[in-house]
C-alpha cells in the first residue's frame, strides 16, 4: 500500500493505493478522507506522446489518456512492464464496476505557463461527494478499447463546478508542481 499524506506535485493529501475492490482491476486509488463534489484530487501525469505516426505498446495503450483537441496522449513511464504508482498515483484509478457510476471526472484545462508555452493539464475532480475509504473511479471515454464490462460515467456533467481559484489553492506554494507553473506570469485560458 502507498499512502499520500501531503500534497505532492501530482495529487492531494489523503489518497492511498492498494488492491482494487473491482474484480481483475489490480491496484486501485482510494481516498482516506471525505471529498466534496468539485474538489481537486490530482493530475494525470506522464510523457506527452504525439499519436500520429507513433505506435504505442499494449501496456502504453492501457495506461494512455487522450489529450482532448490534440492528436496526443499522456502515458506514465512504464519500466519493466510496471508503472511507479508512488510517482504516478492517478494512473492507479480504474473504471467503475457494473452497476456503479464514476465518482471522478477528468477535465482537460488549457493554460499558459512561463515563456508563452501552452500546455494541457489533465486534472481529476470529485464528480460527487465521496466518503473516506471509497475507491476513486472515472470513465475512460468512448474511444478506450475495453475487454471488460464497466459502470457508467458520472450522473451529470460537473464541468464548471471546479473553479480555477480552487485549483490555485490546491497548488498554492507549489509553482514547480506541474510544468513550471507560474501563476504570476502565466494565465489560464478558456479557449
Amino acid at each position: 500500500m502507498i499512502a499520500f499524506d501531503e500534497v505532492t506535485a501530482v495529487c492531494c493529501a489523503g489518497l492511498e493505493i492498494k488492491e482494487s475492490t473491482i474484480y481483475g482491476a489490480g491496484m486501485g486509488l482510494f481516498t482516506t478522507c471525505t471529498r466534496r463534489r468539485g474538489d481537486a484530487i490530482g493530475f494525470y501525469a506522464g510523457d506527452f506522446v504525439v499519436t500520429s505516426g507513433t505506435s504505442l505498446s499494449k501496456k502504453q495503450s492501457e495506461f494512455s489518456v487522450e489529450v482532448v483537441g490534440v492528436d496526443a496522449v499522456v502515458v506514465p513511464p512504464i519500466v519493466n512492464g510496471k508503472i511507479d504508482f508512488a510517482q504516478y498515483p492517478m494512473s492507479a484509478s480504474n473504471e467503475p464496476p457494473v452497476g456503479q457510476r464514476a465518482n471522478l471526472f477528468l477535465e482537460n484545462d488549457k493554460f499558459f505557463v512561463m515563456r508563452g508555452v501552452l500546455y494541457n493539464l489533465m486534472a481529476f475532480y470529485a464528480a460527487r461527494d465521496v466518503e473516506a475509504g471509497e475507491e476513486l473511479t472515472w470513465d475512460y471515454g468512448p474511444l478506450y478499447d475495453r475487454v471488460y464490462a464497466r459502470g457508467l460515467p458520472p450522473e451529470d456533467s460537473p464541468l464548471g463546478v471546479m473553479t480555477h481559484p480552487r485549483l490555485r489553492r490546491l497548488l498554492a506554494g507549489r509553482t514547480d508542481a506541474i510544468w513550471d507553473i507560474d501563476f504570476e506570469l502565466g494565465r489560464f485560458s478558456d479557449s
